[in-house]
């Protein structure tokens, strides 16, 4: 186990190691101590199965090499049907990883624009916030000139 925090498995990453696909060393240099959600691996067991792939015992060698699975139980079910709503494309995979009772937290960038060269910038540059635990406000900074009349109308 390392001393970093964990990253988070989805199924298209542990997928891209097993197809040993564009990205797998990066998913191997982080397999110990990452986590991945129970749903996340159905899929990627129901991938494999697809493609006549022997994937028998996966989840342990998964264990043996650090990773630790999510459970999904009742109060993740109910979290992870809250978050679809029509038109968002996100697999049930995707939305229990962003469940509040998952292990996932949430993770934000500060990019001048939505870009790819933006975001890799502002990656980079370590210009990211991020929580495992209770969710963060976000206050913004409006100058130093501020009235009372300025604040009241906000």
């Amino acid at each position: 186990m390392t001393d970093r925090p964990p990253t988070v498995l989805d199924a298209s990453a542990l997928l891209a190691l097993l197809r040993n696909e564009p990205g797998a060393d990066t998913v191997e240099r982080v397999l110990d101590g990452s986590v991945m959600s129970c749903v996340n691996l159905a899929e990627v067991l129901q991938k494999a199965e697809q493609h006549a792939v022997d994937v028998e015992g996966l989840e342990y060698d998964l264990e043996a090499l650090g990773v630790g699975f999510t459970p999904f139980d009742t109060p993740t079910a109910r979290s992870t049907a809250e978050l679809w709503s029509s038109g968002r494309g996100l697999s049930l995979g995707d939305r229990q990883t962003g469940s509040p009772f998952s292990a996932a937290g949430l993770a934000g960038v500060w990019a001048h624009s939505n870009t790819r060269d933006d975001l890799f910038d502002s990656l980079r540059a370590r210009e990211v916030f991020a929580t495992s635990g209770p969710r963060i406000a976000v206050r913004l900074f409006g100058g130093f000139d501020l009235t009372t009349d300025d604040l009241a109308a906000a």
